[in-house]
């Protein structure tokens, strides 16, 4: 909270998480910077894919065999990973159609309230929800 306030207080919250993207992009990535990525994936007529968070069953659980997570491998061994224009009309896709609100956010059973906790509390201030997105 303290990190969060000290740097409310120099920065906008969703400059920093714009900022945050795009250095752990750079941090995590092999293919380049940032900008570099996606100048490349406009000009090659590419849509990103991030190689250390495949759309795959190893990014939602590293080993599928810990007991913790048990309970949950029949629901997530069965998810399909699709990008939206493969299930609605390209034409009509957007990030934000209408005002953004908290209770927006709705949890599946993934078990990531502490990141859609986050995003609810963004959404009191809707310009730094949409500041996120490039």
């Amino acid at each position: 909270v303290k990190f969060i306030s000290l740097m409310m207080e120099s920065e906008d919250l969703g400059e920093f998480g714009h900022k945050l993207f795009v250095r752990i992009l750079e941090f995590t990535s092999n293919e380049g910077d940032f900008y570099t990525i996606l100048k490349r994936c406009k000009k090659m007529g590419l849509q990103y894919t991030d190689e250390n968070f495949p759309a795959s069953p190893s990014s939602l659980i590293k080993d599928w065999n810990d007991p913790e997570v048990e309970d949950k491998v029949d629901k997530w061994e069965k998810f399909v990973w699709r990008r939206a224009g493969e299930f609605m009309d390209p034409s009509k896709l957007a990030i934000f159609k209408e005002k953004i609100e908290p209770n927006d956010i709705k949890q599946g059973c993934l078990g990531d309230c502490y990141f859609l906790s986050v995003l609810s509390v963004l959404a009191e201030k809707p310009y730094l929800i949409e500041n996120l997105f490039v």
